[in-house]
């Protein structure tokens, strides 16, 4: 019985990890979508190859500048601003797709301007598992405490 009430408390306690984590990226998506639009163009781009991973890793950078009140911001903390490639090849394309000057809409974090996305997380993953998230918490954890009580 102790084996039992030890893999119930471990899916109790991964469910409500889950389920947090979820709860957080949606909370943070949402608030993003509140930030303001402004425009943005592509300023730079940059391509790195990564030597001390055993399989080959291609980063490509993406960098924006966007004016807010009068300020101009290039960042490069920018969400997708930053992607890994397996190969060159895409690497290089991804790239060759972000030219110099295309532009681009951005949400920028009114309290903080270097702050900006321009795609938020996709919040269709983190609903789903939202949703399944919880309901499999309250049944392990109503599990684990009836397989207390029963000893």
């Amino acid at each position: 019985m102790e084996t039992i009430q030890e893999i119930l408390f471990a899916l109790v306690f991964l469910s409500l990890l889950a389920t947090l984590l979820s709860g957080f990226t949606l909370r943070r998506h949402r608030a993003r979508r509140s930030w303001p639009a402004v425009p943005a163009q592509v300023a730079s781009v940059q391509f790195f190859q990564d030597t001390d991973s055993v399989k080959a890793a291609y980063t490509a950078f993406v960098y924006l500048t966007y004016k807010w009140q009068g300020q101009t911001f290039t960042s490069g903390k920018l969400h997708d601003a930053r992607k890994v490639f397996s190969s060159r090849a895409r690497a290089e394309a991804y790239l060759t797709a972000h030219p110099i000057g295309q532009p681009h809409t951005i949400r920028v974090n009114p309290r903080e301007p270097s702050d900006a996305v321009v795609h938020s997380v996709d919040p269709h993953f983190a609903a789903l598992f939202y949703r399944y998230s919880l309901p499999i918490f309250v049944l392990a954890l109503v599990s684990f405490v009836t397989a207390l009580l029963l000893g």
